[in-house]
């Protein structure tokens, strides 16, 4: 989600932050922890218990398509 997104984000310079989105080929998912390098036998990607987060371990399955450019006010 995008708030996850903010959180691991540092802004630049001028204070801007960005949030590529992209498009997943996910194949086979274990529901499994995202700090693996490479897929359990027989699977594609994985993703945690809330479905927060998606690990896919391939770069070809993986599709950007728009580039997120915002500024965050924390006193809104």
């Amino acid at each position: 989600t995008a708030d996850i997104a903010h959180q691991f984000g540092k802004p630049d310079s001028d204070g801007c932050h960005y949030i590529l989105l992209a498009k997943l080929v996910v194949g086979k998912i274990h529901l499994g922890a995202e700090h693996l390098n490479k897929p359990w036998d027989g699977y594609d990607s994985a993703r945690d218990g809330e479905d927060t987060y998606r690990v896919i371990f391939d770069a070809d399955c993986i599709l950007p398509y728009a580039l997120i450019l915002y500024t965050f006010h924390n006193n809104i």
